[in-house]
């Protein structure tokens, strides 16, 4: 699976409309969801694509103008620690999200 674009537009009370390109295997998808963050609503535009990750751990590091995030998460009986880097703290998140999909979907 691949992130291909992300958008994020604020509709206020603290809610987002987010959407996202992904490519999973050879198809492109195209998704929508209203979250209050973002990492409620990749985790609802993966959970419509019928990708259950759950993060149980979260740790994130500024490195000098750039982020990594360290997730540790958890698809039914499986759990693997996953890595994005990006330059903002979002976009490293979002990066290993996609990551821990991605590893957690390899092992099976």
């Amino acid at each position: 699976m691949c992130l291909g674009g992300w958008r994020a537009t604020a509709l206020g009370a603290g809610r987002n409309s987010y959407e996202a390109t992904l490519a999973v295997n050879a198809t492109i998808h195209t998704a929508s969801a209203v979250a209050n963050g973002p990492v409620a609503g990749m985790t609802a535009l993966l959970h419509d694509l019928g990708i259950r990750l759950e993060i149980l751990s979260f740790d994130q590091r500024e490195l000098g103008g750039s982020y990594a995030t360290f997730l540790l998460c958890r698809q039914g009986e499986q759990q693997m620690w996953a890595m994005g880097t990006g330059e903002a703290a979002a976009e490293s998140t979002l990066r290993a999200m996609i990551a821990g999909a991605n590893r957690l979907s390899v092992g099976r």
